[in-house]
């Protein structure tokens, strides 16, 4: 779990370069375009390698971050404050920094959090947990305990723990843990689960926080169909829907794989019939405005570059076809 740049085996990318994944697996640092990913130090690297934990010190660093490089450490300290290093208790608010983040190169860590926070919704867009750095012998990657108050985890984005040991213990409130296929984030049946003394299945039952009837086999991460890790039919966005608006609806859609698209805005609604069937105003199957040879656009072209350093004007006919003026037209003409 180690990234390839310039031929040598690095932990992570340098600040003007970020990592891609080649068609072989293989992890390599390629340059950024326009803009980097906003990278952060994590706990035991960087400019936070001496801190223990995050704290409300330190928590201003991961404004804006999208990936961290090291690991996500949150302790009870952290949330409560230390008197004896002078740190204050954490504004449960400045959590909202962490909405950014998608991945966290070490381990995902957490044994401390606000009373008042029901759930761990502010990772809501972490996607990937690589497990490069691993918590205590037990080598765990993703680790989550002593939360008395969560209810559940609303992880929604979450779809890969690369590498490392699982632990969820202690939560006396949680519910749906049971529910999620942690092979399908792991990718190994090898991979230690270790999950014990959370609320239990049958009061989570009673409690009906069971998952939505629109979500897999595969589980969720708390109530509703936006926390499936998939969806038994179609999703929409990040949201589990029975059927996409093929045929009907306010905005008109098709279908790629089991995912909902929407039309181009230059199609038009066509009831009880498909309205496109993909992406592009090429693929309407009726206009909503008018048609310029295989697209639907909102006006004809006026003023094209066309060939010898001439200028072309178009008009809409009685279909709505955008037709070419004549020749001795200078700026227009209207049929």
């Amino acid at each position: 779990h180690f990234v390839v740049d310039s031929n040598s085996c690095v932990r992570s990318c340098s600040a003007n370069k970020m990592e891609v994944e080649n068609s072989s697996g293989v992890k390599h640092c390629t340059a950024c375009g326009d803009t980097c990913p906003t990278v952060c130090d994590g706990i035991g690297s960087g400019s936070l390698k001496e801190s223990q934990t995050i704290n409300s010190a330190n928590i201003h660093l991961f404004q804006n971050c999208t990936k961290i490089r090291g690991n996500l450490v949150i302790q009870k300290p952290g949330i409560n404050g230390d008197p004896y290093l002078r740190i204050e208790r954490m504004n449960p608010e400045h959590l909202n920094y962490f909405r950014t983040v998608q991945e966290i190169t070490g381990y995902f860590n957490i044994e401390g959090w606000p009373e008042e926070l029901p759930d761990l919704g502010v990772f809501e867009n972490l996607r990937v947990v690589q497990g490069r750095e691993l918590r205590s012998s037990k080598e765990y990657s993703f680790l989550i305990s002593n939360l008395n108050n969560i209810t559940s985890l609303n992880l929604k984005s979450l779809q890969e723990i690369s590498k490392g040991n699982i632990l969820i213990q202690q939560n006396k409130k949680l519910c749906f843990y049971n529910s999620v296929n942690w092979t399908r984030l792991t990718g190994s049946t090898s991979t230690l689960i270790k999950i014990v003394d959370n609320n239990k299945n049958c009061e989570c039952y009673c409690l009906n926080k069971q998952c939505d009837v629109l979500c897999s086999t595969d589980g969720c991460w708390g109530p509703g169909p936006s926390q499936c890790l998939a969806c038994k039919h179609f999703q929409r966005n990040r949201t589990c829907v029975e059927a996409c608006n093929l045929m009907h609806g306010e905005v008109r859609e098709f279908t790629d794989g089991n995912m909902c698209k929407a039309c181009n805005p230059e199609c038009l609604p066509v009831n009880n019939n498909l309205t496109c069937n993909g992406p592009g105003s090429e693929n309407c199957s009726a206009c909503r405005n008018f048609k310029e040879g295989p697209l639907c656009v909102s006006k004809c072209p006026s003023g094209i570059q066309g060939e010898n350093n001439t200028v072309i004007y178009k008009y809409p006919n009685a279909f709505n076809i955008c037709m070419p003026c004549h020749t001795s037209c200078i700026h227009s003409c209207p049929g």
